[in-house]
């Protein structure tokens, strides 16, 4: 989530500039729908939940939750602080 904002807002703030969005495409590794939203921990983005194989409306809600839940999921007191990763 480069852009550390669901991709809807990209898709809202492209829609009136095919060329543009076009050749942003063209670049690689970017996708202009619904369907992602960020993780943000601690006001710092670390990652990114995509969904796709419904509606728009539906892949964004399901990305969003659970993009809140793990970003209130490994605040103090989640007990995963320092964690190791598995």
């Amino acid at each position: 989530m480069t852009f550390g904002r669901p991709t809807s807002a990209m898709e809202a703030t492209f829609a009136d500039r095919p060329a543009f969005t076009s050749s942003f495409v063209l670049q690689g590794g970017w996708y202009l729908g619904r369907g992602g939203f960020p993780v943000v921990l601690d006001g710092v983005v670390v990652g990114g939940i995509g969904v796709s194989g419904d509606d728009a409306e539906r892949e964004e809600d399901l990305a969003r939750g659970a993009a809140e839940s793990l970003s209130r999921g490994a605040g103090p007191g989640s007990g995963h602080e320092g964690s190791p990763s598995r």
